[in-house]
């Protein structure tokens, strides 16, 4: 899939890059379906961030959704993208960790606050990288994921920030250091966006620090779904302050991600214990 090593490069180097056109446009157009479907019968982790009663669009999120919509599930299992992730990490080891659905609908003002996606996380390595498919055209003012160049190479886990009230119980325990003012220091940090078509793919590190705007157009929704993929060096790690999961994965703290939950997608299987 990966034609060019150049974008292992640049992923490596500055914590994000864009494949064009990495999925078909058939597995675009079952997958917006399937996520009608899925906004329609939401999950335990379903939930909008727009305030009740406000004016505008809605930001919606929902995640483990492979787990209950045979789409997303043969998406996961069949749609080539383990084979990516291990190209990008450098790993002989892949295992699926989850999926994350967005859509932010016109007029949603709701901005996706700067982060890095590994504190958020019950797991620890350095071999970690998400896959944004775009299933919409986006740009910058439809909401489009803006990076942090080489904040990856920071190695620093900040603060979860959340991205509403709904979700900030979650991150209760925490105790990472503050992003730093981003915003407030334009001169001081090299930022990377791209304008993309459905079927593309922004692939960033687990580190890489990130965020997005709301979606201020008024007839374009940004629909995007983030697929989560481990190489060899990352083990279960459920600290304080991270991320519910649906069904205890039956693992213990520095166990590889072996499990249902966490299918091993390439590599040797695992010797059961």
């Amino acid at each position: 899939m990966i034609q060019d090593s150049d974008i292992i490069e640049q992923f490596d180097r500055d914590g994000a890059a864009v494949l064009r056109q990495a999925v078909s446009a058939d597995w675009v157009e079952k997958l917006r379906a399937a996520a009608e479907e899925a906004f329609a019968h939401p999950s335990q982790f379903g939930r909008s961030h727009t305030p009740e009663g406000a004016a505008g669009g809605e930001f919606r999120v929902d995640r483990f959704i492979w787990l209950d919509h045979p789409v997303f599930r043969d998406f996961v299992l069949e749609g080539g993208l383990a084979a990516l992730a291990a190209k990008v990490l450098g790993s002989e080891r892949i295992n699926f960790f989850y999926d994350h659905l967005f859509v932010k609908e016109p007029g949603s003002v709701e901005a996706t606050p700067w982060h890095n996606d590994l504190p958020y996380w019950p797991i620890r390595g350095s071999q970690i990288c998400s896959f944004w498919l775009a299933l919409d055209q986006v740009s910058e003012r439809s909401g489009g994921l803006r990076y942090v160049r080489g904040s990856h190479k920071w190695n620093t886990l900040f603060q979860p920030v959340a991205a509403s009230d709904k979700d900030r119980h979650e991150w209760e325990g925490s105790t990472f250091q503050p992003l730093p003012d981003i915003d407030g220091n334009p001169d001081a940090y090299e930022l990377l966006s791209w304008d993309l078509e459905p079927g593309d793919i922004l692939i960033h590190h687990g580190l890489t620090v990130h965020g997005a705007f709301g979606n201020s157009t008024v007839d374009r929704r940004r629909r995007g779904l983030a697929t989560r993929w481990t190489g060899d060096d990352v083990i279960y790690d459920p600290r304080p302050g991270t991320m519910g999961l649906p069904v205890d994965p039956g693992l213990v703290a520095g166990q590889p991600l072996d499990s249902a939950l966490f299918p091993r997608m390439i590599g040797p299987a695992p010797v059961a214990g």
